[in-house]
């Protein structure tokens, strides 16, 4: 199953989905004074099986769970992944629910930027910060996909972990990220990058 996000379908994409988010700064205000309904009550496990997001504007395709949703934000051309929880959540505080908690999407973007030097060198400041901070997980990883995915993941803490690299044949760098209210595992982004890839036909 395979679907396919156009330049000409991500500003319909992108615009209705806009509808049914808001920021997470504005959870709680939204909770209190249009108070329709208890949002997050419900849980539905992650498929098993996968569905292919053709993302021709990025020149990408990402393979993800098929109860999973994108949203496309334009100002800064990123993808986010939200598992149906998260998306029901932010659907239902969108429509005026009670619901204050966060949401743990899964995020990718390119910059324009290919120097993995520099990529690495701000790779490790992140982690010089986190560990000034008090972290005592921060770490870098390297990562190397079948030498066309190559680049440095990043363990700031208990919470989040980011990849920074670049595709062997692609001008651009990626950046995606994980970042959530609760615990993070670095297995998680390893099985996300494993399921990108560049569109080739």
């Amino acid at each position: 199953m395979t679907t396919t996000y156009s330049n000409s379908t991500r500003g319909l994409v992108s615009g209705l989905l806009f509808l049914l988010l808001v920021p997470l700064s504005l959870l709680p205000f939204i909770s209190q004074s249009e108070a329709k309904e208890l949002c997050g009550t419900t849980y539905e496990p992650t498929a098993s099986t996968l569905k292919t997001i053709r993302l021709e504007s990025l020149g990408i395709e990402v393979d993800i769970p098929t109860n999973h949703e994108i949203i496309i934000n334009e100002h800064d051309n990123s993808i986010e992944i939200l598992d149906p929880n998260d998306f029901k959540f932010v659907q239902c505080v969108r429509q005026g629910g009670v619901g204050g908690r966060g949401i743990c999407p899964q995020v990718i973007q390119f910059e324009n930027r290919h120097d993995l030097v520099a990529l690495r060198e701000e790779a490790i400041s992140y982690i010089q910060q986190a560990r000034q901070n008090g972290s005592k997980i921060a770490r870098l990883i390297e990562y190397n996909n079948h030498d066309t995915l190559s680049g440095y993941i990043v363990v700031g803490g208990e919470t989040s972990v980011f990849f920074m690299g670049s595709f062997d044949n692609k001008s651009q760098a990626l950046r995606v990220s994980i970042a959530c209210d609760s615990y993070v595992l670095p297995e998680e982004i390893f099985l996300l990058l494993s399921r990108i890839r560049l569109i080739t036909d």
